[in-house]
């Protein structure tokens, strides 16, 4: 047999196997000359794009495709066979094709060449990808729809404020959903109708402004009365309602609508539309319903932080309008609450106070252990009742608190933090001491005056005996000295207790302050222990009226007191300070300082630090200033020592 006859045999065998496969292909196979023509094609083409193969067979391949595909496909064509350069030739992609009716349909297109003899063939292996495409649609919208709901979600936990949440809601609703109109409609107090709160769509001026009715005829009312999601698929059929105004006038179609929920009855209607028809899939509904929910779980976030607010602020008013001092502290100490009357005691205002440590903030040092056991006590369960402590305020004054104290339990139960009610009993333990310290003034008046008159008399009388016995005993003249001091000591005490059990009477003459300190100054210079001090006055020179010897003996005493504090070394400076509101004086000194536990009692009669004295100097002085109207007060010197300030009422102008 010749090798011609052997091809033809081959060629008549295959043929056959050719068109079997080409006849069962599941693709579309379209062959094509070089000018785009059809040659031929097998039955899935007819499946795929609704035209036999003799329909095809001499028309350009452009008629199965879209514009603008279809008018550029031979220039496409051209290209190629004049450059090589191919764009889908060997190459396959995803690209849309045109059924006959007119349809459009995604596809996936590879195309292979095939070079005759005498010309060129091209074949275009076609594959119908609709359902994938419209699986991945559907899948990129799911997503795109869960991302939305975890956003609304997640803001809502944030705090984000209802009206950004609808707004938001609103706008995920259209995108989620390519739907053209979305509403949210809120249920009117009296259920006359719904209000339309927000939304997406709408004509100028109605979201905000229009109130839907709740009828019959009102898919909002009829959403309410399901309790459940209401879809319409048309309008026009639709027999359970016939819709109001509001969606006739803006051409609704379709549309999908669920209620949103409340505490004790529903809060609205959430509803989603469309001017085409459409249909809503399960997975739709549940968008729709899952973003009701976040609405739902929104407004009740913000009811209850509503409610919570005007708790707090009916709670805030008692505590800020309360007359007594109200601090709470957390079990760290930090100050979590604090009221105008705790601002108008301390100096310190609430907004500063808040955070920090309490006992730092109002507690000498010398308090705080004592406060901390009560503290740990109360938060422990215990009641503090009647806690008497020394609190000081931001001017560094020194006042006393009574307080009562009670721990506050968190929701678990566990006291977390106490409050604390104080009230400032200063002026109160003053005038009782006041009335105690008259009370016993007038009994050391009576015991004085009989001091005065048995003791002070007879002891002038042996004083002067005695200064006639050193007159003769020479050679005892150092023991007589030392006897007669002593008598004149005892004779100052006795003077001394004199003027502190008295009333003192003042006979006031405007001088001029400053001069009458320098006089006072001059006079005390001589004595010894001011030699290696430094001694300077400072400051202004007002005329005052004040008792000239009273006030010299005032200063006087608290300049020696300095100078002994310091043991004739250091530095003494005295200040005038004339201000609109008085006169001050300070006298500072570079001394060792009052001891802590000491500066509490200077005042009071008869407690001395010293080895010798009658503890009645200070007393005295604070007597003799409060009868000018003024005050004596004693501070801690910033940079070391002691600081007393004496303040006398302004002169007359």
């Amino acid at each position: 047999m010749s090798e011609k006859a052997r091809s033809n045999d081959r060629e008549n065998e295959v043929a056959p196997r050719l068109r079997a496969i080409l006849d069962t292909a599941v693709d579309a196979i379209i062959t094509i000359d070089e000018r785009g023509i059809i040659e031929s094609a097998n039955p899935a083409t007819e499946r795929l794009f609704g035209w036999s193969e003799a329909e095809l067979r001499g028309r350009n391949v452009s008629i199965l495709m879209p514009s603008p595909d279809q008018e550029r496909h031979d220039d496409y064509l051209r290209n190629y066979l004049r450059t090589g350069e191919a764009k889908v030739i060997g190459i396959g992609r995803e690209t849309i094709a045109r059924h006959r009716d007119g349809r459009e349909f995604p596809i996936e297109l590879s195309v292979s060449e095939v070079a005759l003899a005498d010309r060129r063939l091209f074949t275009g292996f076609v594959r119908d990808v609709s359902e994938r495409v419209k699986a991945q649609t559907e899948l990129a919208t799911r997503v795109r729809q869960q991302a939305a709901v975890a956003t609304l979600g997640q803001a809502e936990l944030l705090g984000a404020g209802v009206d950004d949440t609808l707004v938001a809601a609103s706008a995920a609703l259209a995108d989620g959903l390519r739907m053209e109109l979305v509403k949210i409609l809120e249920l009117l107090p009296d259920d006359s109708g719904v209000l339309l709160r927000a939304g997406v769509g709408w004509k100028a001026g109605l979201v905000g402004h229009t109130v839907v009715p709740i009828g019959k005829d009102s898919q909002a009312g009829y959403t309410l009365a399901a309790g459940g999601p209401v879809i319409v698929e048309d309008m026009t059929s639709e027999s359970r309602f016939s819709g109001p105004a509001l969606l006739h006038e803006h051409g609704v179609v379709s549309g999908l609508s669920v209620p949103i929920e409340g505490d004790d009855r529903p809060w609205g209607v959430l509803g989603v539309h469309s001017r085409e028809r459409r249909s809503f899939s399960e997975e739709d509904v549940h968008f729709v319903q899952s973003v009701a929910n976040v609405l739902a779980e929104s407004i009740r976030r913000q009811r209850a932080e509503e409610a919570l607010q005007r708790s707090e602020a009916r709670y805030r008013s008692l505590v800020q309008t309360a007359g007594v001092l109200i601090v709470v502290l957390d079990a760290d100490r930090s100050v979590i609450e604090w009221n105008h009357e705790a601002e108008r005691l301390f100096g310190v205002s609430r907004d500063e106070a808040i955070g920090r440590d309490g006992f730092e903030l109002i507690l000498p040092p010398g308090e705080r252990d004592r406060a901390a056991a009560e503290l740990e006590r109360v938060l422990g369960g215990g009641l503090s009742t009647g806690y008497e402590n020394c609190v000081v305020t931001r001017s560094g004054e020194l006042r006393t608190v009574l307080w009562n104290a009670k721990g506050l339990p968190d929701e678990t139960g566990q006291v977390t933090a106490v409050i604390s009610c104080g009230q400032d009993i200063t002026e109160r333990k003053r005038l009782l001491a006041e009335l105690g310290e008259k009370e016993t003034l007038a009994k050391l008046g009576e015991m004085a005056a009989v001091v005065a008159h048995e003791v002070k008399n007879p002891l002038a009388a042996i004083k002067g005996a005695i200064e006639v016995l050193g007159g003769r005993l020479r050679e005892d003249r150092e023991v007589v000295g030392e006897i007669v001091g002593r008598i004149d000591e005892l004779a100052d005490v006795i003077s001394d207790l004199l003027v502190f059990s008295r009333p003192p009477t003042l006979r006031l003459s405007a001088v001029p302050l400053r001069g009458l300190i320098e006089d006072a100054v001059e006079r005390i210079r001589t004595d010894p222990i001011f030699e290696k001090v430094d001694l300077s006055i400072e400051g202004d020179d007002p005329r005052v009226p004040l008792d000239t010897d009273r006030i010299r003996a005032v200063v006087t005493n608290l300049l020696l007191n300095a100078a002994q504090a310091m043991q004739g070394q250091g530095a003494i400076e005295v200040r005038v300070v004339h201000a609109a509101d008085g006169v001050e004086v300070t006298v500072t000194d570079t001394g060792p300082g009052i001891p802590e536990e000491a500066r509490p009692k200077i005042f009071e009669p008869f407690f001395t630090t010293k080895a010798r004295g009658t503890g009645l100097g200070l007393p005295i002085a604070r007597r003799l200033i409060e009868a000018h109207g003024g005050e004596l007060q004693l501070e801690e010197a910033f940079e070391g020592g002691t600081r007393f300030r004496l303040r006398l009422p302004a002169p007359p102008a």
